[in-house]
């Protein structure tokens, strides 16, 4: 059993301390207001165009993929979204909730992590999960900072977040997703390099009840105009191809790398989580 935890662990600390070799590309975010609506752009400028949109159940309990030494972040989502995802499920570069609240990730070289104290901690990138699955507002964001904390280890990144109140805290031909999220009509406008007209995602198409299938879709998916329709169930196998895919590309591109147990840990995570329709603990 303790060999087993061990492996377990080492896995776990693989996973959530992968070392950046290459410098990446700068994205850009920006928030425009206008009377009582606000829209939210993202440009992701990366070295790797494939993704996938994935829906995110409320109900959903879960436990921050960490070591137990890292005091790893427990909850149970309070709220659906969808997510931009390219890591993994459940490892998201950014998404929308159902009630409005935007959270994007762009690259920070240099950024410092809190070292370990009595809040529990997330990774990076399931930091941003995390507010999505527990937060309605940017004041609410500001405030889990006394309970939870980025993981030191993880990659070096800051965020941008906005609700749909307009309240927000905190380029070139590298684009390779463009992103515009409507707050107030819970609507995602996106395109990618490889497919170069505009899709929608209308949020209210959605059940975000977390005894539901979870749905994906390919970001490449050749279609234009609405595509709420267009997702797909989520499986493993589809999560396995994704995390290996993602690897790989990485791996050729020397930015960053991960052992095949690690990846397949990573490809099975999502499956563990336990469903919890009225979010009592």
């Amino acid at each position: 059993m303790k060999a087993m935890q061990g492996a377990a662990f080492l896995i776990m600390s693989m996973i959530c301390a992968l070392i950046v070799q290459q410098p990446v590309l700068a994205c850009s975010s920006f928030l425009l207001k206008g009377g009582k609506r606000a829209v939210f752009g993202k440009n992701f400028d990366f070295f790797m165009k494939e993704g996938y949109l994935m829906v995110n159940k409320r109900g959903s309990a879960k436990t921050a993929l960490l070591g137990p030494a890292q005091n790893p972040a427990k909850w149970i989502a309070k709220y659906g979204s969808i997510t931009f995802n390219q890591v993994s499920k459940e490892y998201p570069f950014g998404g929308m909730n159902e009630a409005g609240l935007i959270v994007e990730s762009m690259a920070l070289e240099g950024a410092n992590y809190p070292a370990p104290d009595v809040r529990t901690a997330v990774s990076e990138l399931q930091w941003i999960q995390y507010q999505l699955d527990n937060c309605a507002a940017v004041g609410e964001v500001v405030e889990t900072d006394e309970r939870i904390r980025i993981a030191q280890g993880s990659v070096p990144v800051h965020f941008f977040v906005a609700d749909r109140n307009g309240n927000a805290a905190a380029q070139g031909d590298g684009t390779v997703w463009s992103i515009v999220y409507d707050m107030k009509r819970q609507r995602i406008l996106f395109r990618t390099v490889g497919k170069r007209d505009v899709r929608i995602v209308e949020m209210n198409a959605f059940h975000f009840d977390c005894g539901a299938p979870s749905l994906v879709l390919d970001l490449e998916t050749p279609a234009s105009g609405d595509v709420s329709k267009r997702f797909e169930a989520y499986s493993t196998e589809l999560n396995r191809n994704l995390v290996r895919k993602t690897f790989a590309r990485y791996r050729e591109i020397k930015f960053m790398d991960l052992p095949e147990p690690a990846q397949e840990y990573l490809v099975r995570y999502p499956g563990k989580l336990e469903c919890h329709p009225g979010g009592a603990e």
